[in-house]
């Protein structure tokens, strides 16, 4: 596998971006962004991982006879794009001037504790 093919392109990092680089990005914001920088970091070298090793070898590696299941899989990714989702619409609805300042933490806060506790289901049956 070659080091291309390791890549992965990050919603969340664009968005998270976006809005650390606002003019008018209050510092309650700027903690929760990099708060969540740090946690689609994570995510992304579970992810990356779980690629090379391959759902097989993780279910053996991690859960020894707990098979994979391909539905799993596939709802963990569901709720990455969940959030994923979630973040771009408070960002679009912020720079629309549909979400106040303090919405917009608070709903980011939550946003962001989703991401720092998202866990593969394999991983969380441990």
């Amino acid at each position: 596998m070659n080091d291309k093919s390791l890549l992965r392109s990050s919603q969340v990092l664009i968005v998270l971006d976006e809005i650390l680089h606002a003019p008018r990005t209050s510092l309650r914001a700027l903690e929760l962004v990099g708060r969540g920088i740090a946690a689609e970091a994570r995510v992304t070298l579970t992810v990356v991982e779980d690629e090379v090793n391959g759902p097989a070898n993780l279910g053996a590696a991690l859960v020894p006879d707990v098979p994979v299941n391909a539905v799993e899989a596939y709802e963990d990714m569901k709720s990455l794009t969940a959030i994923e989702e979630d973040l771009a619409d408070l960002w679009r609805g912020r720079c629309q001037g549909d979400v106040a300042e303090a919405a917009f933490e608070a709903r980011l806060g939550r946003i962001v504790e989703r991401l720092e506790t998202w866990t593969p289901t394999i991983r969380s049956t441990r």
